[in-house]
């Protein structure tokens, strides 16, 4: 900000020694020189000529300061001849004395004394003076009545002084041409203001200055005038004074009620401090009250901005934000079964999702700068699969280079174990369906936006002072949200079977009771024929809602039956073995039953978020006695 140098260490010196005049006196007689003369007395008449002497003098009282004029207050101007030596009787009479050109006055008074050829003076209050050539002009007479002169060897000169005193000027006139009363400040406009910001709108803006001297007396007060295209200031809106006869002062300039600053369209942030001096008319200014000898001080330093805004105008299409390379989301239809183990990923090659909802939420702050304000622009998601890349569009038609438009809706999500269970659905946002993008077996994903804030179709939204309190209390968020919503719907094309067994750990060369060896049954045989059945339970696991699909178990040895057993996926089934049965399997090394999950076509399957399908083995044993194992009395 600007700040404003000593205009003028005005220094006005109030004493001058004055011009002097000498006239040279060296009477002689014939045959030898006077050296004393006494008793003499002449008049004016009697001495002719010689007796008067006339003063007509041109006195150089220019300056090259700016003083222009000044009234005096308080001074004097004294015209004297002293009576030489030795003297006595000698009348020096001044008559006609006047002073024109740079001051001009005839009121002088003789204050007589006898050690004065001639005392003059002139009272110089209210006389006003000019730089430039002054003007003495005058007759002194002299006269001697029983005088006594001496005139001492070489003659003898009578001198006259002039001399003037002033301690004070009532006014004093200076040209300010030469002055810089004004300063400027100017700087440009911050590019991430004019960017982000229309206008704002203010209550007071201005200038605010620390500190000034003003150390003229009373009466001297300077004026300051802000303008500023910037802050729409002009004329006399924002002015101040700098008070005379103060020392660290302050003061304010600025512009109170409404204004506005058009940001979108300057160029620079400028400011402009003129100064008016005391009796200000064109080019001169006039002071009062000064004394001489004195060195007066003006200063003006410390300018602080000052602004008190009640609103601004955000430019909304500066909130655009774009991803032009695209996000790559990793979601593929291998991610979406990364859950499950591989033996099913791969039996579910065929799968074709039935739907994978997607919806769209625009959130903003419940604040009433965002009130009506929507999402404009284009959100895609763009997929590959093999040589080929398509486009998904989620707001807008990036294909026809159309833009859509979202108005906000804040959705309240219920969170229960970190899982959703907000029925989005029922939630009023649109609904996409994002089946037959992963129904392509995407190689990638990646996620595109070109997308700015919108209000009604304008340029900008206004945020109060208030709003923006409230912003820097609580942030603000303005967030587009896509929902994916789990779980999956999906049908399987062709019929599937899988190796329960297998997706178990087992192999065909596992055996089921974990022996490295076939039992000789020879010496249990009376522990067999005790057991009453064997009863093996199977549990399988199902969160993916195959309700068509069926377990078969099979063996060799035909334990289930020539076509085996056959189980629904309903939870918990058991299977009684007889002791031959179970003889049979003791037998049988190794024996590994075949547990089959058959899933037929067209079955329609839900994949949640945690997908899984699991089998669980147990047995119990039924006696119908006691079974020593070891030991006689055991």
């Amino acid at each position: 900000m600007p700040s404003i140098e000593p205009l003028k260490e005005i220094f006005i010196d109030g004493n001058s020694a004055g011009t002097v005049l000498s006239y040279g006196i060296a009477p002689s007689i014939s045959g030898g020189e006077l050296s004393e003369v006494t008793g003499l007395t002449l008049s004016a008449d009697d001495l002719g000529d010689s007796a008067e002497e006339t003063i007509n003098t041109l006195v150089n009282v220019d300056s090259t300061d700016p003083l222009v004029s000044a009234v005096i207050g308080t001074g004097s101007l004294t015209v004297r001849s002293p009576l030489p030596s030795g003297w006595s009787g000698v009348t020096a009479t001044a008559s006609g004395l006047a002073l024109s050109g740079a001051l001009t006055s005839s009121a002088f008074t003789d204050n007589g004394g006898s050690a004065y050829l001639l005392n003059q003076s002139l009272n110089l209050e209210g006389l006003t003076f000019t730089p430039g050539t002054l003007t003495v002009t005058g007759t002194i007479t002299l006269s001697l009545n029983n005088a006594t002169i001496i005139f001492p060897s070489g003659g003898i000169s009578l001198t006259t002084t002039a001399s003037c005193a002033v301690s004070k000027l009532a006014t004093a006139t200076i040209d300010t041409s030469g002055y810089t009363l004004s300063e400027t400040y100017s700087s440009d406009v911050p590019e991430d203001l004019s960017s982000f910001v229309n206008s704002i709108t203010y209550s007071k803006a201005g200038v605010k200055v620390g500190s000034y001297t003003n150390t003229l007396p009373a009466g001297n007060d300077i004026a300051l005038t802000l303008t500023s295209s910037f802050l729409s200031i002009t004329g006399t809106e924002a002015t101040g004074t700098i008070s005379s006869a103060t020392t660290n002062g302050t003061l304010e300039l600025a512009k109170t009620g409404t204004g506005t600053i058009d940001v979108s369209g300057a160029t620079a942030i400028d400011t402009t401090v003129a100064i008016t001096l005391p009796g200000a008319s064109g080019s001169t200014a006039t002071f009062s009250n000064l004394a001489t000898n004195t060195t007066y001080t003006l200063v003006a330093s410390d300018f602080t901005p000052e602004l008190e805004w009640t609103n601004i105008n955000v430019n909304t299409s500066s909130l655009a934000v774009s991803e032009t390379s695209g996000i790559d989301t990793g979601i593929n239809f291998d991610t979406i079964m990364s859950d499950l183990p591989e033996e099913v990923q791969t039996a579910f090659d065929s799968l074709q999702i039935e739907s994978l909802p997607l919806y769209l939420s625009v959130e903003m702050p419940d604040i009433p700068a965002f009130s009506g304000l929507s999402l404009s622009g284009n959100i895609y998601l763009q997929y590959t699969a093999g040589s080929t890349t398509e486009n998904f569009n989620i707001l807008g038609n990036k294909n026809a280079s159309t833009q859509g438009t979202l108005d906000p809706e804040n959705i309240s999500l219920t969170i229960v174990n970190d899982v959703v269970t907000t029925n989005l659905a029922s939630s009023g946002l649109a609904e996409l369906d994002l089946a037959a993008v992963f129904n392509t077996r995407p190689d990638s994903l990646k996620l595109f936006y070109d997308i700015s804030p919108a209000s009604g179709g304008g340029s900008g939204i206004d945020i109060s002072y208030a709003d923006y309190e409230t912003i820097m209390d609580s942030g603000v968020n303005i967030a587009a949200i896509v929902y994916i919503v789990l779980p999956l719907k999906a049908t399987v094309v062709n019929s599937t079977s899988l190796d329960i067994m297998s997706l178990a750990g087992k192999s065909s060369t596992d055996d089921l009771l974990g022996r490295s060896e076939a039992l000789d049954t020879s010496d249990y045989q009376k522990y067999l024929d005790a057991i009453k059945n064997v009863t093996l339970g199977i549990t399988v696991g199902n969160t993916m809602g195959l309700s068509a699909a069926n377990v078969k178990i099979t063996d060799t040895d035909e334990i289930f039956g020539t076509d085996g057993m056959t189980m629904y996926l309903s939870g918990d089934s058991t299977v009684s073995l007889t002791g031959d049965q179970i003889t049979s399997v003791l037998q049988t090394y190794p024996y590994m039953p075949t547990v089959t999950l058959t899933i037929p076509a067209d079955t329609e399957i839900i994949i949640p978020r945690d997908a899984d399908i699991s089998v669980g083995l147990s047995a119990k044993v039924a006696t119908d006695g006691t079974i020593q194992l070891y030991g006689e009395n055991n």
